[in-house]
């Protein structure tokens, strides 16, 4: 069989926002941006009744901190509702997804424990998000810090992504959550580092919390959800993990590798469709081999470039499939191809056959 490779549509899908809230510490020799970076919360749907200056950094909904020292996006032109998160606020780069290095302070000792538990909550979700301690404080991606957290039921602080890169902070009030039953401990901690790979509030409807949308593949309420407000997880005795929808949810924004291919019986030429990270990516890989007369042909594997980075529903379409007469079986798998060349694992084979 021979195959005349086609095009690709993307079907760009709204940035997610199943969960939560972001904080971000100033780096004590970086320069003020002070004014960019209001602007940037501006642009997110913040208005400036929204936002509370607190020296360093702002604060917006109760919790969430960005430093005036924060290099942010250029954002232009219109920005859709949907679009709190920008691509930029996922992590893209598979050394990075797959090797997130967490160092904490010393002050942590107490609760070092309950930070590995929470780690490990992300790690089994089955997504290709992977905590590791880091070897030491100058290589690592996200440091955790003792500080007081200001209000009764804050008891930590962290940073959304931010150009790709993990979200830099967790902040910790020791004194709060030593004291606390251990299940909400590892829960609320695991809950700070939710934000650092991305998400907002689950409930964000409920808090009238602006520019979020619900991931596609978990939309709705989720009382068991970790990434819910941080007093309502607090509050409930019965958690001890990721709920099943944050773990659908951390899946479908960071899949292991493509999921849910099919092809469109009903298509002429035929189409592929498959199911991909909403990260910035470089593109796919694409093998494929065909059998005819019992014979199986294995074809090279060929590289597609997505059309601007993000993610979420993909399309690829054949422009012309020449079998034999007797028709011929088509066998496809698809990987990630990472912005910094990384791979994933091949998906699951998808079938079709031509006549």
């Amino acid at each position: 069989m021979r195959i005349i490779l086609g095009f690709v549509w993307l079907l760009v899908v709204l940035v997610f926002s199943y969960a939560c809230q972001v904080q971000e510490l100033p780096l004590p020799t970086s320069a003020d941006n002070a004014a960019a970076v209001r602007a940037y919360l501006n642009k997110l749907g913040y208005a400036d009744s929204l936002i509370v200056d607190a020296g360093e950094y702002f604060v917006v909904e109760g919790d969430m901190r960005f430093p005036k020292d924060r290099k942010v996006p250029n954002l232009t032109g219109a920005l859709e509702e949907q679009a709190w998160e920008d691509r930029d606020a996922l992590i893209e780069r598979y050394n990075r997804i797959r090797n997130i290095r967490v160092w904490a302070q010393p002050e942590i000792a107490p609760i070092a424990g309950h930070v590995m538990q929470a780690m490990q909550m992300w790690n089994n979700a089955g997504s290709s998000i992977r905590f590791v301690n880091a070897p030491n404080r100058f290589d690592r991606d996200i440091t955790i810090y003792n500080g007081t957290i200001d209000g009764p039921d804050a008891v930590g602080e962290s940073n959304l992504p931010l150009l790709g890169k993990p979200g830099r902070d967790i902040v910790l009030d020791v004194a709060k959550i030593r004291v606390m039953p251990d299940n909400i401990k590892k829960v609320l901690i695991a809950h700070e580092f939710g934000h650092t790979i991305g998400f907002r509030h689950t409930d964000w409807r409920r808090f009238g919390e602006p520019n979020s949308v619900d991931i596609p593949a978990v939309p709705g309420a989720d009382a068991a959800s970790i990434m819910n407000a941080v007093y309502i997880v607090s509050s409930n005795s019965n958690l001890t993990g990721l709920s099943a929808k944050d773990k659908l949810a951390v899946k479908a924004l960071y899949p292991s590798a493509p999921y849910s291919l099919y092809f469109d019986p009903t298509s002429i030429p035929v189409i592929l469709r498959w199911k991909g990270p909403y990260h910035r990516i470089a593109g796919f890989q694409i093998v494929h081999s065909t059998i005819q007369r019992g014979i199986e042909v294995d074809n090279p594997v060929f590289t597609i470039q997505t059309s601007d980075g993000r993610a979420g529903s993909y399309t690829f379409r054949y422009r012309r499939c020449a079998c034999t007469t007797g028709g011929g079986l088509l066998n496809v798998k698809v990987r990630i191809l990472y912005t910094d060349n990384g791979v994933s694992p091949w998906s699951a084979m998808a079938s079709v056959r031509i006549q």
